[in-house]
């Protein structure tokens, strides 16, 4: 059996502080997530990475988060790829991009496919403004669409993700 982990956050410091608007979020998973915060030998990096090597998991995918315009937060496309690149081939690195950024999303989006070597987009739909989810989010799924279909450039996985 494949086990692929579609949401994972290791304990880097691109993911720090915690929201205040999940707050209630962390209760809820506040057991689980102090299981899953037990640390080997004081180090949280290698229980996170070793927890993947026990359960010998094929991919983990690594979603940046872009909220700023918001809530004020974002874990960078450059931090994400770089811990990935650190931990591959297992580490799967998706872009993360604030739509309500317009032109400046989509450039920050085709820079971290292109150059930064991100393999999907995780948008935090629930965490835009409400009156420009809709309109933002179809900008960029066309502007998706058309950069893979002209970009040579691009590999085929990022192809098939983002499409």
């Amino acid at each position: 059996m494949k086990i692929i982990d579609f949401n994972s956050r290791p304990p880097i410091a691109a993911f720090e502080p915690n929201a205040a608007h999940l707050l209630n979020y962390r209760q809820v998973y506040k057991k689980s997530e102090a299981e899953v915060g037990r640390t080997q030998d004081g180090d949280p990096l290698a229980s996170y990475l070793s927890a993947y090597d026990r359960v010998d998991a094929e991919h983990v995918v690594v979603k940046a988060k872009d909220v700023e315009t918001t809530f004020g937060i974002k874990a960078s496309n450059e931090a994400i790829a770089e811990f990935c690149k650190a931990h591959s081939p297992r580490f799967i690195g998706w872009a993360g991009v604030d739509p309500n950024k317009g032109m400046t999303a989509l450039r920050e989006f085709e820079f971290a496919v292109r150059e930064l070597g991100m393999r999907g987009l995780n948008l935090q739909c629930f965490e835009l403004a409400r009156d420009q989810r809709q309109a933002d989010v179809s900008v960029l799924r066309q502007s998706a669409s058309s950069s893979t279909s002209r970009s040579t450039s691009m590999p085929a996985s990022t192809s098939r993700l983002i499409a």
